[in-house]
Parts: structure tokens; sequence; C-alpha cells
């Protein structure tokens, strides 16, 4: 467990106190007050219903031995830390991003530094707050698993802390991609789906960020991957707008060895290894078309934000593709191209602008079935989303209690809580739902103590 310095005084990182909870809510504002040591862990579970109006990343290592001072509030400060490999050697150059605690569509303050020779890097001019810190160097993966349960203090900082952000070299998958008569199939779109953790368990996170294309030759090189085991993919759709299109786009994927995906096989790797000789004979079928209109936007989803959709596999919500259309150029109108044969789930979300907007709208996932034809005529339909809203209250324990507690003379602002909803109702989430993050939100309160958690799915959540 990693621990700060604190007045001289040695304090778990991860050291918090339950507390009671009031809550009060209504149709249109929640208000939960928490009382609680300088550090504080507590949770309720509370009742979101959607708003009418208009709308409103991942980890780096586990932090390291450390110091901090005792921030006032409205005072600035830094976070500095270093950037290390499993071996502890600095890694110098790493590029290293800070952005403050505050889950998607919250726009959140980002900073960028570049570690020197020694691995060092730091954030100055900070002011009081919770914040998140990512390093990233190419073909090595970070420690802690990006897209995991984010709700936890070891991986929050805040001014005056001082980080070890380790990574470790990732693994590597490499192979052809040849058609039917051998020949190389040249800048076809690679991409891989993770599908179980080393230990057999399913895998909390299904894709890759990036996407990469085969050469002249017709080799593939997937590099910066976290053990496990992976569908390696040749062709079909992307997976994230933008970029060049290729003419393996409108095909349906063709999964390693060759062929659909449930006749895949899985390809294994462990930290630094590489996996060679996996090699796609690519099929070249011509996938279908899934299209249809998005409903209940109101015009003012043109002018005040974007619209995304997504489409994942229905069975495993693993990511297929992704469309997005950005303010003033979306008419409502949506396909995807090269799917294949099988169930499919859709979900539409209105992006929100800033952060003075409100909750923002969703669509529930819609079921598609592809059967050897394209699918025409798919109604999407946004409803509004909920936001909670509440205020944390601190309130200091008796010196007896402090001393027990080894929180003496730790003096942490309101606004440098991390407040974290969660979805409190049975069952998980589908696959489009975590990807448009509607069942969960964090965030840091104001001076104040006021929070606002938006863009949520109506229904119940633990506030912590």
């Amino acid at each position: 467990m990693s621990r700060r310095t604190t007045g001289g005084s040695h304090v778990p990182a991860r050291h918090v106190s339950t507390c009671h909870v009031r809550a009060r809510l209504s149709a249109k504002r929640g208000l939960v007050v928490l009382c609680a040591l300088f550090l504080f862990h507590a949770s309720a579970s509370i009742a979101a219903r959607a708003q009418g109006g208009s709308g409103g990343a991942t980890g780096a290592g586990r932090p390291g031995a450390g110091e901090r001072g005792s921030a006032s509030p409205g005072a600035q400060g830094s976070i500095k830390g270093r950037v290390v490999d499993d071996a502890g050697q600095p890694l110098a150059y790493a590029f290293v991003t800070l952005n403050t605690r505050a889950s998607f569509p919250a726009t959140p303050r980002s900073m960028q530094s570049t570690t020197d020779e020694e691995g060092n890097f730091n954030f100055d001019g900070l002011d009081a707050g919770a914040y998140h810190l990512v390093a990233h160097v190419a073909g090595y993966v970070p420690a802690r698993e990006p897209g995991a349960d984010s709700f936890a203090d070891a991986d929050t900082y805040r001014v005056g802390d001082t980080a070890t952000l380790r990574l470790f070299k990732g693994s590597v998958i490499t192979g052809t991609v040849t058609d039917a008569d051998g020949a190389p199939v040249v800048a076809a779109r690679m991409r891989v789906v993770r599908v179980r953790e080393l230990d057999g368990t399913q895998a909390r996170v299904f894709g890759y960020g990036r996407e990469f294309l085969t050469d002249d030759r017709g080799v593939y090189r997937l590099y910066g991957l976290r053990p496990g085991a992976y569908l390696v993919v040749a062709g079909g759709p992307a997976q994230w707008t933008g970029g060049l299109p290729t003419s393996t786009d409108s095909d349906a994927p063709t999964y390693f060895p060759s062929g659909p995906r449930d006749t895949a096989t899985e390809v294994t790797v462990r930290a630094g290894q590489e996996a060679t000789g996996v090699d796609i004979r690519y099929r070249g079928e011509r996938g279908f078309v899934v299209s249809g209109r998005v409903e209940g936007a109101g015009e003012s989803s043109v002018v005040d934000g974007g619209m995304q959709l997504v489409i994942s596999h229905a069975a495993s919500g693993a990511l297929l593709g992704s469309l997005w259309f950005p303010p003033r150029e979306w008419e409502g109108g949506f396909a995807f191209d090269g799917i294949a044969d099988g169930e499919y789930e859709l979900r539409a979300r209105r992006m929100t602008p800033g952060d003075a907007g409100g909750p923002g709208s969703a669509s529930k996932p819609v079921r598609v079935q592809v059967r050897g034809a394209d699918v025409e005529g798919v109604r999407v339909v946004l409803a509004p989303l909920a936001a909670l809203k509440g205020r944390i209250l601190l309130a200091p324990l008796a010196p007896a209690e402090r001393e027990r507690a080894a929180c003496e003379g730790t003096a942490l602002g309101v606004q440098e809580s991390l407040v974290y909803a969660r979805r409190d109702e049975p069952g998980e989430p589908s696959g489009v739902a975590r990807m448009l993050a509607t069942s969960r939100a964090e965030g840091t309160p104001t001076a104040e103590g006021d929070f606002f958690l938006r863009g949520l799915d109506p229904g119940r959540y633990r506030v912590s």
C-alpha cells in the first residue's frame, strides 16, 4: 500500500473512516450530506430520476511513496512524480497527462507534461482538487488496468502529492493477412478483442485503444498489449470515427484464423511476450449495413453538442464500431457498414458541451439481428438522463478520535474529496451502456461542498 508523509507522521493513503449519511431526495434535486473525518469514505443508495431540458479515459500505475503538505483552500500547488518501468528504472521522455477526476461527459481540466532524463515530471499552479494521472510510453502499459472500477483513493492525487507511475513492457501479436490466393492484403484494418484474463476470468476491458493497418507485405504487428487472451480481427468497420478509410472497412470482419467470431481461435500472451505467426486467411466477404434514425433529440442537440452511436456484440458487450457526428453536422440518420451476421446492440448519446449543461440524453440499448441482409429503419429513441446534486459537509473528529485514526496533521479541503456514483440495481449494464458511461459518474465538489453528477441512466445509485 502506498503511503503519504503528513507532518512527520506516516498515513496510509487509503485510510478512511465510515460515517453516517442523511439523504433527502426530490424529483429535481437530491441532497446528500456526508459527515466524516478529513479523509472520508461514506455511501448511500439514492434514486436518480430523468430530467428534462437541454443537455449539459484510463489509468496510470498506483502512486508510490510521496509527501504532501497541508494545502489551504484557494491555495495553488503542484503534483510531481516519476515514471518508472517494472524494474524501477526511470522512463525518460514519457508523456504524462493530468486530468481532474471527473468522468465523461464532464469537461475535465487537462494538462500535459514530458518526463526528463530521470523520469521526473511536475504539474504546477494547480487548484485544490482531486486529480488523475496517466503516463504513456509507446509499447508500454500501465500497472493498473484502464477501465477498471475507478473509485480508489490510491488512484487519486491532490496538491502536494508525489506519485510514482509504473509501466511495464506490453505484449505483442504479429502475423500476416493474405487472401484466398495467398496474396498479401494491404492496408487491412487490424485490432484485437480482449476476452479473458490469464486466470481464465472474463476480461473487464474488451477493447484495445489503437487500430493498425497491414503493410505492403500484409504484415501486422499489434504491440503494447496487456497480458490476456485475445481475438485477432482483420477488416470491418472502424472502432473509432476518424482516420483514413480503407478498402476493408465494408467487409465483414475476419477473425483468426479465417472465419466469423463464433469460430475464432483465442491467442494468449503473457507480460512482455511476443506471439508470432498469427496468420489470417482473409475471407473478403462483404458485410451488411445497419441503418436508421435517432429520434427524440430535439433541435438543441444539433446546436449544443454532437451525437455518438456505438454498436457492440450483444453477447459479450465488445465494441464493434462507433460513429461520431460533430455539432451542426448531424441530421438524424446513421449507418454502420461491414456488419456480419449476428446479434448486436445499438445505443446513442447526445454529448453534453462543457460544464454548464444539464444531464443530456441517451437511448436504451436496441437489439438488432443481422441475418444475410441489410437492416434498415432501426429506431433509436433518446430519453433524458438523470443527475445527482448534493452537498458534502466535513466535520472534524475530536482529538482522541483523530489520534486513533492516525490522521493528525491532515487538512484536506472539501473540494479535494472525490464523489462517485455507481448504479445500485441488479444486473450489469450492457456493453454499450458501459461504453457510453451512463451507469456511473464521478466528480469533485466546489469549495462550498456542492457537487453535480450528471449523465446517468434513471435508477438507484450508490453514492460514495
